[in-house]
């Protein structure tokens, strides 16, 4: 999975299908290529990132950070313990 790298800091480059993109922020925690035939921009954005290794840095910093707040276990704790509340609370 894609979580696994960003929580040690590592940029993503991806591709605009499935799960995956939704939690890419383009340009920010790492980049989304949008179609599956631009293998182009693929090759363009690791190339990007292995050139320019402080921004690399920066890229990976921001996907750690996005992972510890929006896909870390406390987060998937909480989400379960309200889903399981509201399952509860319909019956």
């Amino acid at each position: 999975t894609i979580m696994e790298p960003m929580f040690a800091s590592v940029p993503i480059v991806t591709f605009d299908v499935g799960i995956a993109c939704s939690a890419v922020r383009d340009f920010s925690t790492g980049f989304v290529i949008k179609n599956d035939r631009e293998r182009v921009n693929f090759q363009h954005s690791v190339r990007f990132l292995l050139q320019n290794p402080e921004q690399a840095k920066a890229m990976g910093k921001e996907a750690e950070e996005f992972a510890n707040r929006w896909l870390g276990w406390d987060v998937t704790a909480k989400n379960c313990i309200q889903l399981y509340q509201s399952m509860c609370e319909t019956k």
